[in-house]
């Protein structure tokens, strides 16, 4: 949507912004490298040059305008109203059985008002409360008060919230990080 330049050649600074395609070339090798942004997503990229090195650092932090300045907010809100609809779902939020994106290092508030069905964070989805998911969790299992969850960094990609009771009563709960910065030298990723 729209885009803003500088000057050409080093120093230059430029930002895009919805799926733009964006080809690096490498003025010394000549090495070319085409990058598309996701829709919605933004990035900024710098050009440094050492003039004995004659090389091109790139660094290109891709940063979806959700995440703005605060990582956690990429993920879903950090207080969640849970009630129950009957034992055939957990409403999060007003959505059923919703899938749940946290990120790595946040904090999350699980406000459970759904008496005679405990909330448990899992590491497989079903009833029961084996394979509970309690690595940085109080209250896992809670039916009425409040669960407060702080994402370890090296939780799981996938997990899930279950009913202890109901196995309809279930969801995706999808860990991520937060910003990753790419880092490339010379059209290279590392």
């Amino acid at each position: 949507m729209g885009s803003s330049r500088r000057d050409e050649g080093i120093g230059e600074e430029r930002s895009w912004r919805s799926d733009e395609r964006i080809r690096v070339v490498d003025g010394c090798s000549g090495i070319s490298t085409d990058y598309r942004l996701p829709e919605g997503g933004c990035m900024t990229m710098s050009l440094t040059s050492s003039l004995v090195l004659r090389t091109v650092l790139l660094v290109m932090p891709m940063v979806p305008s959700a995440y703005a300045a605060d990582p956690c907010s990429a993920g879903s809100p950090s207080v969640l109203a849970v009630t129950n609809n009957s034992f055939s779902a957990y409403t999060i939020n007003a959505v059923d059985n919703p899938t749940l994106t946290v990120v790595r290092g946040c904090t999350y508030t699980f406000n459970v008002n759904a008496p005679g069905h405990p909330f448990w964070i899992k590491l497989v989805q079903g009833s029961g409360t084996g394979n509970s998911y309690d690595d940085g969790v109080t209250g896992n299992g809670t039916q009425t008060g409040a669960i407060s969850w702080t994402v370890p960094l090296g939780a799981p990609d996938t997990l899930f919230y279950n009913c202890q009771f109901h196995a309809a009563m279930t969801g995706t709960v999808e860990v991520t990080d937060g910003l990753d910065p790419l880092i490339f030298f010379n059209g290279f990723e590392f």
